[in-house]
Order: structure tokens, then sequence, then C-alpha cells
């Protein structure tokens, strides 16, 4: 017989993580009949990641707390992730490509300045499209941005066609201001 991998990630309604779970807590079929479990490992699995970060105008104030939302979030990191970081403001560009380490993308980000209009669709496909350069089977896109797009040439239907065929999760993370409506 041969053993197949299956990674597997369980999330729960609100699309937050559950973690604990052990092999008894899965049944696995193949063509309708049940496969035994031979092994179960859970792991954190090195990521290709990809940094989607709002530069446009209305993030002046905001950017300071969005350079620490990715150092935050770089503590996590698994020491095998790869990194790409894309900034956008009235188009995106590939900042840092892939395979990057943090500290490149840190430094890239200390010195990024706001300005322009927001074409955060077009951050996203150009993310997409970057992905496909990933060298690890999980893939994550981290969007940072204070919202809305003004200035894409791409719909969100051509977006979500592209997530729908990449295999790639993706989080946001939204910076405001307090007392912003």
């Amino acid at each position: 017989t041969t053993m197949v991998q299956i990674p597997v990630t369980v999330t729960d309604p609100l699309n937050r993580f559950v973690t604990g779970l052990e092999k008894e807590h899965f049944k696995l079929f193949e063509d309708k009949v049940e496969q035994s479990i031979l092994q179960f490992s859970s792991e954190d699995a090195p990521l290709s990641i990809g940094i989607v970060f709002d530069t446009s105008g209305s993030m002046g104030p905001k950017l300071q707390k969005s350079r620490q939302a990715v150092v935050q979030y770089f503590q996590t990191a698994n020491a095998d992730d790869e990194f790409f970081l894309i900034e956008f403001s009235d188009r995106p560009e590939l900042a840092v490509p892939f395979p990057s380490d943090t500290e490149e993308i840190q430094y890239r980000l200390a010195f990024t300045q706001s300005k322009g209009k927001t074409a955060l669709l077009d951050g996203v496909y150009m993310a997409m499209n970057q992905m496909k350069k990933a060298h690890n089977p999980r893939k994550a896109i981290l969007i940072i941005s204070d919202g809305g797009d003004n200035n894409s040439r791409y719909t969100e239907s051509e977006v979500r066609n592209a997530v729908r065929e990449a295999d790639v999760q993706i989080y946001a993370i939204g910076i405001y201001e307090s007392g912003a409506a």
C-alpha cells in the first residue's frame, strides 16, 4: 500500500483556526470507503506569504501602526517561511520579491511613504500572480490596509476568480485611527 500525506486546516464558522485535534477527531474516505489513518501529526509547516501593504494617502498617520502589525506578524513566523512584499497606492509595486526574509521587508517598510489613491484589488491580483513562484505548498496573503479601493483596473469578480483558482488563504488586518467612523 501507498501512504498519502493529506494536509488539513480546520476552521470554525467564524474562520478561526481550530487546534488541539487528534487522530480520533477525523474520518477519511476514498470513494465512500473509510480508510484507516496510519499516522497523524500536528506541525507548523512552512508558508509562502505575500504581504500586500497599503501606502495610499489615507494611510499617512497609520503607517507606523501598519509597520508594527507586520513586525508582530513576523514574530510568529516559521524559520522556513518565505515572503514577498507588494506595496500599493495608485498602482501595486512588487517591492521585495520571493524569496526574501523578514528583515529585508522590514527595512523596505521603514522608508515607505504614503501618497495617492488605493488600488487594493490590483495589489491582491498581483499577489496571486506572485504566488505562482511559491516554494511551499501552504500559501497565504496578508493584506494590511485601511479599507476600500478607488483606483484598481481589476474588478472584484476578476480578483475573486483569481483567488478561487489559487490555493491561497487570504487574511486582512484593518488599520484604523481611533475615533474614525
